[in-house]
């Protein structure tokens, strides 16, 4: 599993699961369809997140960080909105 935080500047951030790199790819190259941005076969998890900084639909800068699983479970108990998190204990997605 691949953890992305992404942090929206005045919304807070949110923590999202990915199944593997293919995934993940497949995520950043339909965000960047519209820019003059590509990703490459050999881009790692963390240039794909610099070719995604404030990339996007809406307003507002956006960073994107690669994170661990450690880290994804300690950003959603301080509040990050997390998606497709299904991996995580009930407790950690905001359940209980």
């Amino acid at each position: 599993m691949i953890y992305i935080r992404t942090y929206e500047a005045g919304r807070g951030s949110i923590v999202t699961t990915f199944e593997d790199r293919a995934d993940f790819r497949q995520y950043a190259n339909a965000v960047l369809i519209d820019t003059n941005r590509y990703i490459t076969s050999r881009d790692t998890i963390d240039d794909m997140c610099d070719k995604l900084d404030d990339q996007g639909m809406g307003f507002g800068m956006r960073h994107h960080r690669h994170i661990s699983r450690a880290d994804a479970i300690e950003a959603i108990r301080n509040g990050a909105k997390p998606v497709g998190c299904d991996n995580l204990p009930r407790c950690y997605q905001g359940g209980w």
